[in-house]
């Protein structure tokens, strides 16, 4: 059932302005009062955003609600207004003069009512009546008046006495609240604490495990020489004799033979160039890969990274008759590599915009940039930090997580989301 967005706020105690800067940070800008309803969906995606603590966007232009005013009752107890005069036609105070039409003009009827006035102020009651006042009041009307009067202030005081308790109440929820908020702030610091202990913990072991490697390799370690200092040895001078000799040996079926006596001090370096310049293929490539890649391999049609043309033109068919039967239009693709993203931008639909970001650690600002302009968001292989992770699970388009390792793996996972 829709609910309006300030009586959700009301609800979990949240400025309103506070949740429609969390609907704009999420991508929602077409809630632009408080006023807007809210549909089931949106309203738990906003729920899940604020228990993850999502920042608010600055609103200017939401609208505020109207200053409540205060009953007649209560204007009448403040002493703001005539009292008699609310409770009995024709009573008016003793200290201001009752108001006649022809006052103004002077004439002997105004005489006349100013003498009624003062007679009428000498007698011992202590209200004037307005209208005939040539008879003296009945003392039972006096007592019914009284009595009236009574229960007036009878009313008055309950009245009172509600809005005391009512008052009492809110400071004591008042009191519980801040309690618990000093409860949250104590629990918070403690977290911190144990955290800044944890971390001082991992970097001790991180150093005990590099000194215990360190120790093993200089144990261990034998006489070694780089491949460079051979070949030099060999004859060779610079990077290009140096490749057209792999090359001949590679040519000459002696590589192996290479390969196998071959290290490196650097595994982690040499690993991130064969991932970003070596593409595995099948045995069919689409036409144009060779001049978009450094290297390529021709492996088994399971190894390959990228599957054969046919594979991937009807891979890429399938994926844009999914994209378009849900109404979406624009897809971010957030990591994986430059090439594999050109090819399936190349199988896509036409009507689907594709843009691609590097696969770095996803901030709230970078998870605030992808949502902002795109139906899709097809996180691959990239990390998180946790106000990221909360943002992408309550924004507005779909988000896709996949760990795919090769191109069709990926188109599988983005149709079957």
């Amino acid at each position: 059932m829709a609910i309006r967005l300030r009586k959700l706020a009301r609800e979990i105690r949240r400025e309103p302005a506070d949740l429609l800067g969390i609907l704009h940070a999420l991508g929602y800008r077409r809630y632009r009062t408080v006023d807007d309803m809210l549909t089931d969906d949106i309203r738990a995606r906003l729920l899940r955003a604020v228990r993850a603590g999502v920042e608010p966007e600055l609103v200017s232009d939401a609208a505020q609600p109207e200053a409540p005013k205060g009953s007649e009752l209560e204007r009448l107890a403040s002493g703001d207004g005539d009292l008699m005069g609310g409770l009995m036609r024709g009573v008016t105070p003793l200290d201001r003069p009752a108001s006649s039409p022809s006052s103004a003009g002077g004439s002997p009827s105004s005489s006349r009512s100013h003498a009624s006035g003062a007679q009428a102020s000498r007698a011992p009651s202590s209200v004037r009546v307005g209208g005939n006042a040539s008879g003296p009041t009945s003392g039972a009307a006096l007592d019914d008046r009284a009595a009236m009067l009574d229960s007036r202030e009878r009313t008055l005081e309950l009245s009172k006495r509600r809005v005391e308790d009512a008052q009492r109440q809110v400071e004591e929820e008042r009191g519980r609240i801040e309690a618990l908020r000093v409860a949250v702030e104590q629990e918070r610091a403690s977290l911190q604490d144990r955290r800044r202990s944890l971390d001082a913990l991992r970097a001790a072991l991180d150093e005990e495990r590099d000194a215990l490697a360190e120790e093993g390799r200089s144990r261990d370690a034998a006489p070694t020489a780089s491949l460079v200092s051979l070949l030099e040895a060999r004859g060779l001078r610079g990077a290009d004799e140096f490749e057209r000799a792999i090359v001949g040996l590679a040519r000459a079926r002696r590589l192996q033979d290479v390969l196998l006596t071959l290290g490196t001090d650097d595994a982690r370096a040499l690993r991130r160039l064969l991932d970003d310049h070596l593409l595995l293929t099948g045995p069919h490539p689409p036409e144009g890969l060779a001049a978009r890649s450094e290297a390529t391999v021709t492996v088994a049609p399971d190894r390959a990274e990228v599957p054969d043309a046919t594979d991937l033109a009807r891979l890429g068919e399938r994926l844009s008759d999914a994209i378009l039967l849900d109404g979406w239009r624009s897809v971010r693709l957030v990591g994986g590599r430059s090439t594999l993203v050109r090819l399936l931008k190349d199988a896509l639909d036409s009507r689907i915009t594709l843009t691609w970001s590097p696969g770095t650690l996803r901030t709230v600002a970078a998870a605030r940039a992808d949502v902002s302009d795109a139906d899709v968001v097809v996180l691959w292989g990239v990390d998180e930090e946790p106000g990221a992770t909360a943002l992408y699970d309550a924004a507005r388009p779909v988000v896709v997580r996949t760990g795919a390792s090769d191109l069709s793996r990926l188109i599988q996972d983005i149709v079957g989301r």
